[in-house]
């Protein structure tokens, strides 16, 4: 199982304090403790000195979910885009780029049927979970694929 300081120092090797991606292949290591992330304690349904831990362990895990996504996007692993795409989506349905980078790997395997359904759930959640729609980008994203054009 991946722990708290496990998860952090996995995560510095990919992504830089700016956000940005560092290049090359992602670490055995990141994708080891993504692969291996488990809630703190989950037989604990409330404890208040796990609370912090739990948050910061479920932000780590869905953000290293998504920069793994967007870095097997980038070097076209399309199949592994999308595996990391579904789990940043299911960590962290408000992670509204997660959503954008999945629609993007699902189109770029020709599933544009599946990227114009995601972008459907994604429009449902946020306006259930936060009551916004989508960003600009979200739906110019969409209506390109509903045209049929390139991505």
């Amino acid at each position: 199982r991946t722990d708290l300081h496990d998860l952090r120092t996995a995560l510095r090797t990919v992504v830089r304090d700016d956000g940005s991606l560092t290049e090359g292949s992602l670490p055995p290591d990141f994708l080891r403790a993504l692969e291996d992330y488990a809630p703190v304690l989950p037989d604990l349904p409330y404890a208040e000195w796990l609370l912090d831990c739990r948050a910061e362990m479920e932000e780590l895990y869905s953000a290293g979910c998504y920069h793994a996504s967007r870095a097997f996007l980038a070097e076209g692993t399309l199949d592994a885009a999308v595996h990391w795409g579904v789990r940043a989506v299911q960590a962290a349905p408000w992670r509204e780029r997660a959503y954008r980078t999945l629609m993007r790997a699902y189109a770029r395997r020709g599933e544009r049927a599946a990227a114009l359904h995601l972008f459907q759930q994604a429009s449902e959640r946020l306006r259930d979970e936060l009551d916004v729609d989508p960003a600009p980008e979200t739906v110019w994203l969409a209506e390109r694929l509903a045209a049929g054009q390139e991505i």
